[in-house]
Formats: C-alpha cells, structure tokens, sequence
C-alpha cells in the first residue's frame, strides 16, 4: 500500500512538473511574439476606398500626408483598378518641404480584373522623418484609382513614364488619393554617446558609445565640428570608442557617430544607426559626461515673438508655422545694430537632453555684416552662438543643441533669436517664412524591450492560470 501511495505521488509530482514546463514554454512563446511585434510596422497615409475614381497616363499623381515619427519605408499600397491590359504603375515618396525624392517602389505590372489594394514593397530609399510627404502614383496606361476631394491636399505633374525625377514640381490638385505607405518603427535600441576630458594639461575628449547589434556593423565613422554645421572627419575605428586630441579648452566642440556596413566603399555604405550630436561644455580643467539613451523627437511651434531691436513690418505666429512663402519680416534701423527678434517657446519638458532648431530665413543685407541666431543660456545668463547667418536669399539652417539642456529650458522656456549685431541699413531686412524647435526625449528608467517584456507578461498569467486549471482537471 506504502509503495503504491509512493508511485502515486511521483506520478502526481511529474504530471505537475510537466505542467508547469509546459506553461513556462507558453509564456516564452507569447513574450517572443511581443517582443518581435516590437519592431512595428505603422502606416501614414489614405487609407479609405475614396467614393470618386480616376485614370492618368504620364502623370505622376498623389497626396501628401503627415509622417508621425521616424521610420524606414517599407512599401506603398494604392487602390488600383485593372481596365487596360499590359499597364504598368510604381509609386514615390517625395518630402513636401523641398520636393526631393526619397524612396521609390517596384514596378508592377496590374494583374486582367484586378479590383483591389495592391502593395508595392520600396526598393530604393525610404527613410522618414516625422515631416509631411507625398505619395504619389504614376502610370504608363490608364487604370483607374481611387479618391476624394480635398482642397489643397494633391499634387500631379506631367512627364513621360520613366524614372522618377528628383526633385519633382507639383501643380495642386484638391484630391486625396487612396493610397499609403507602410513603415517600421523598431522599439527604441538603448544607445548612449557621452565624452569626457577637457584637462588642462593635455586638451582631449574620450568619447564612448553602445551599439546593440554589432553584428551589423563593420566599422564607425566620428566626425566633429566647431560649429555643429560644417563637418570634419576625426577617425574610422572598429569599437565603441574614441579620442581626440585635437581640441584646445575653452572652444566649442561638436561630435557625432554613425555606424556602417561596407557595401562598395564608404561612400555608398548604408546607414545603420545615427547617433545625435553631443555638444561639450568645456571650462579651464575639469570634464564633462554627457550620456542619453533611446527616445522620440517632439516639434514645438513659436509661442511669442518680441522685436527688441528692428521695425516690425508684417507677419504673425502663423507666418512661421510652415514654410509657405508667408513671412515674418522685420527691417533693420538704421545707425545702431539692425536688428533682435526674440523667439520664444513654451511647455518645453525639463526631460529633454537634445534640442534642434530647424529656420527657414532670408538675411538681405551685407555678407560681412555680424549676422547670428543664437539661444538663451539660463544658467550663465547670456546668449550662446548657433552660428552665423550671412547674406543669402532663403535657406535652411539647422543647429543642434545636444548637452545639458538644462541650461536652455527654464520653466518649459527656450528662447531664440536672431541679431543683427552690424549698424542697421534701411533697405536690408529679415524675412522668417519657417521656425521650429524639435525636443529629443529620451526613453529614461525603463526602455521599449522592458516594456514589451512586462505586457507580455502581463497578458500571459491569466492564460496560465487558465492551462494550469484545465490540465489539473484532466
């Protein structure tokens, strides 16, 4: 009776035993498929069956929609609808901004009674900023897709059906076009990139720098500026470190990386991984450290502009918003220095480590006239130089502003502005037609894998519960 009671507890024992290996494996399996849905694919774009219908031959046609966040393109659906025999289609990205082309799609050619979604995968370019962009479709025979009307949402151009023209010159067209692009969004990678040094004795900066897939890379390329503008090669190196010498204490310095796999020489490497810039306050002795990992860009608009110095002649908030030919304009004085426009901007969050201002201006003045833009540093009370902006009819000028924020932000402020520190001529101006603040956040305690990590977790202990029940009961 003994050794049947003893029998009986070890099969008990093992069927448990079995039980609960077999629920450890569910749980691993629901955390991998969380894990792998991590790396997300996430759409911009129409995607809607428009009520209205079309057909183009040699036109390239679309609609540009809002890209919410960095990503990689990886195709283009449209509604296509087969009424020719032997047409062909291929699909675009193109940045509103400037009209450049990013990325472009296979060519397909529409299947006899086609009626439906048709995927096309991107196989050039496709990399996204959060920035508006178009998508556009261009046929070489008319079958016929679909849309519905929307003022200033469309763009078309007439060419020849062949190879995308970079930049393309679009006429608008109120239409909004059935179509969307699919792009990934990997779980944010926790990186960091920080620097240290700066001693009086021998200037340097060490720089370090994590890269979760190394696999993937075959070497890194540091560069580093005065100015965060104009870009010099420091090194190539095979490991996730750097130092340079070539400083002196008290200058500015700007450093980024980027990591690459050899595809035909440097030149035509692909980008893995783009690291932001880091900025080094540097004082007579003593070092930095500087580090951030993985997170997201926010943009911010204006909140108040103040004209200090200047005559204020036409524009508003609104004015900057988007670079749409609608200008802030403010003319020099004449006999003292031409101008100071402040920029303000608000509810900026205390957590950001990375700030980018990105204006589209036009200075019509004298090139050797002392013309910057400049912020607000909060903590040493003065202005800190983003750099110079000479004479020029409009262009871009992006500075970054990666340090310690801290000293830029008080209270969710940042202030920027532009100065005209030359004595003012009467005929020179400033014309703002585009001003944006863009915020790096980071991913700070706990990172997207944990986070996947936990749900998955989460969402698996009641399936256990419920496996551990019924095979008990059996």
């Amino acid at each position: 009776m003994c050794v049947n009671s003893y029998i009986w507890k070890v099969g008990m024992m093992m069927r448990n035993i079995k039980i609960w290996v077999y629920s450890l494996l569910c749980i691993f399996l629901i955390c991998s498929l969380f894990v792998i849905v991590g790396n997300c694919l996430e759409t911009f774009g129409y995607e809607d069956k428009g009520v209205l219908d079309t057909t183009s031959v040699n036109f390239i046609m679309g609609s540009w929609f809002s890209c919410p966040q960095n990503g990689t393109a990886d195709s283009i659906t449209v509604y296509i609808k087969q009424e020719v025999t032997d047409g062909k289609i291929k699909c675009a990205i193109y940045k509103r901004a400037d009209n450049t082309l990013v990325g472009y799609t296979e060519e397909w050619t529409v299947s006899i009674g086609w009626d439906d979604w048709k995927t096309l995968d991107i196989v050039s370019g496709g990399e996204l900023e959060a920035l508006d962009y178009y998508l556009v479709l261009w046929q070489n025979k008319g079958n016929r897709f679909y849309l519905d009307a929307e003022d200033g949402k469309g763009g078309y151009q007439s060419r020849a059906y062949n190879v995308f023209p970079n930049p393309w010159t679009p006429t608008p067209w109120g239409q909004k076009v059935s179509i969307y692009c699919t792009y990934s969004v990997a779980t944010p990678i926790p990186f960091k990139l920080f620097g240290a040094g700066f001693n009086e004795s021998v200037p340097y900066v060490e720089l370090h720098w994590s890269y979760d897939d190394l696999e993937l890379v075959d070497f890194f390329e540091v560069q580093n500026s005065t100015d965060g503008i104009v870009w010099d090669v420091s090194g190539y190196n095979t490991s996730t470190q750097y130092i340079d010498y070539q400083v002196v204490n008290g200058t500015e310095r700007y450093y980024r990386v980027r990591a690459c796999k050899e595809q035909d020489g440097w030149r035509n490497s692909s980008w893995i991984q783009n690291f932001e810039t880091v900025y080094f306050l540097k004082g007579s002795g003593g070092s930095i450290n500087i580090s951030y990992v993985g997170g997201s860009w926010y943009n911010y608009n204006v909140s108040s502009v103040h004209v200090v110095r200047g005559t204020y002649v036409s524009g508003n908030l609104a004015s900057m918003e988007d670079d749409d030919l609608d200008y802030y304009r403010v003319d020099e004085v004449v006999g003292i220095e031409g101008y100071d426009v402040r920029l303000n901007f608000t509810n900026i969050p205390d957590t950001v480590i990375s700030l980018s201002v990105r204006e589209l201006c036009e200075y019509e003045g004298n090139p050797a006239h002392d013309v910057d833009i400049e912020v607000w540093n909060f903590t040493a009370s003065a202005w800190f130089k983003l750099l110079d902006m000479p004479e020029h009819d409009f262009q871009w000028n992006n500075a970054s502003i990666s340090l310690i924020s801290t000293h830029f932000i008080n209270s969710g402020n940042v202030w920027i502005r532009n100065v005209h520190y030359t004595s003012g001529v009467n005929t020179h101006y400033l014309n703002i037609d585009y001003l944006r603040l863009r915020a790096f956040i980071p991913v700070t305690s706990v990172d997207g894998g944990l986070i996947w990590w936990i749900g998955a977790i989460f969402i698996s202990v009641p399936i256990l519960l419920v496996l551990v029940y019924v095979l008990r009961r059996k």
